[in-house]
């Protein structure tokens, strides 16, 4: 996916965030749901909590590695690599 050009204000690099919004509320939507019915009743506060610190950890460290990545090469067009990264 390559974001078209332009020359005033521009929005098109709202779409790959707002893609992400979505993958992310259906995929933590199923997460929370499925983990009762995987996990024994004794374990499912300690399935929960390692759920949810990973899901924190993976959306403190993408953006600062996607950062990172663009302070290194300076430049935006590398396409679908910011939509997969931004997925993550």
């Amino acid at each position: 996916m390559l974001l078209p050009s332009c020359d005033t204000e521009c929005y098109f690099g709202l779409i790959p965030l707002i893609l992400s919004g979505f993958a992310y509320t259906i995929f933590a939507g199923i997460l929370w749901a499925v983990l009762p019915s995987v996990t024994s009743p004794k374990l499912i506060g300690t399935a929960y909590g390692i759920c949810g610190a990973t899901l924190n950890i993976g959306l403190a460290i993408v953006p600062t590695l996607g950062g990172y990545i663009h302070d290194q090469t300076l430049d935006y067009s590398h396409g679908f690599f910011w939509v997969i990264l931004s997925n993550f």
